[in-house]
């Protein structure tokens, strides 16, 4: 009863315009509306246009900072944080400070530097009288090998020094303090010091990211993972598309799924953590076409589409290539010519006798 009621109102807002339906179990099934009667039940229409791509499916995903481009500075001295002068979000360029930490172990290694070198001198005064003393005859060759191997040892250790303190990363003071700089420019993504707290050496201060590129990272059933190809396109609401750049080898035992890794344009506005749903998607066979997903319904199980003609809208059976929240790659007896209703299909459905 239902059936009948929906159509008496489909009727009544129609007014005396004659609407002619042919049987659903024809070959093709057909329903005449002026474009009065469309427009009282207010039915839209879209194009058909070709497809280029298709989608394989849609995936929970998070957006990650890139792996390649993400920047950690460390305190290359153990020490207690000072001062900090940047915040989370911010872009610097390369060499600007970033932190300023007071180490005692710094002070040690800067007297043990002026050691080395005092230690040094001592070593080349030794070997030029041993060398002296050689050509005098008055001591062998030996003790002049010896000396010059005390020399070449004492060079090691100041070396050793001067590479431990001279950081590009850092600038060193009077006071026994030093301060961080940005190795690169780019962006601060976190900063894990906190003001008056111990750093340990070598311990992470100071995060950015050097590049404006983020990365998707999801978890790809392994029935699919033979549909997922390295430079496949991928979409995500609120982005340019990107491409696959990784897909994993390894199938986790509890999921059943492998990492699939995509990197995104740097001109989204997405954020690093957010969660997302990921459309893949790969090239459509020659003579793909795409229609609104609104478009899409199914009638006895198989879908289909209203294609509009010059006297109302035909039934058309489709099959179905791909599909996304947004859009339906399909495949029959369609047109990139062709526009396809896409609200009202209710109202479409209940006129054709079934």
């Amino acid at each position: 009863m239902r059936s009948f009621h929906l159509l008496g109102l489909i009727l009544t807002i129609l007014g005396m315009g004659t609407i002619v339906i042919f049987p659903a179990n024809a070959e093709a099934s057909f329903i005449d509306l002026t474009p009065e009667q469309i427009d009282r039940l207010e039915i839209n229409i879209a194009d058909i246009d070709i497809a280029k791509t298709e989608s394989v499916a849609l995936l929970p995903g998070k957006v990650v900072p890139s792996r390649t481009g993400r920047l950690i500075v460390s305190a290359p001295f153990a020490g207690t944080v000072q001062s900090i002068m940047v915040l989370p979000g911010q872009f610097v360029k390369k060499g600007t400070p970033l932190a300023t930490i007071s180490s005692r172990d710094l002070i040690k290694s800067t007297a043990r530097l002026k050691r080395a070198q005092a230690e040094l001198v001592l070593a080349k005064v030794k070997f030029r009288k041993q060398m002296w003393l050689v050509t005098k005859k008055i001591h062998s060759k030996v003790m002049a090998d010896i000396a010059r191997a005390e020399m070449g040892v004492q060079r090691v250790i100041v070396k050793e020094y001067q590479d431990m303190l001279a950081i590009d990363s850092i600038i060193r003071h009077n006071n026994g303090t030093y301060t961080l700089r940005a190795p690169k420019s780019g962006r601060i993504a976190a900063a894990t010091i906190m003001l008056g707290e111990q750093v340990a050496a070598m311990g992470a201060a100071v995060t950015i990211d050097t590049v404006k590129d983020l990365w998707i990272e999801a978890q790809l059933p392994a029935s699919l993972i033979s549909s997922v190809k390295i430079g496949d396109e991928v979409q995500v609401v609120g982005a340019p598309p990107g491409k696959v750049i990784a897909v994993g080898g390894v199938i986790d035992p509890m999921t059943r799924s492998a990492t699939l890794l995509a990197r995104l344009p740097a001109r989204s506005d997405l954020l690093a953590g957010q969660m997302i749903t990921v459309t893949l998607k790969r090239k459509t066979a020659p003579g793909g076409l795409k229609v609104p997903s609104s478009a899409l319904t199914y009638i006895d199980g198989a879908p289909v589409v209203f294609v509009k003609n010059n006297k109302g809208f035909k039934l058309v059976k489709i099959m179905v290539r791909g599909q996304s929240m947004d859009e339906v790659t399909v495949a029959g007896n369609l047109s990139s010519s062709q526009k396809v209703a896409t609200t009202g299909l209710a109202y479409l459905e209940k006129m054709i006798d079934k």
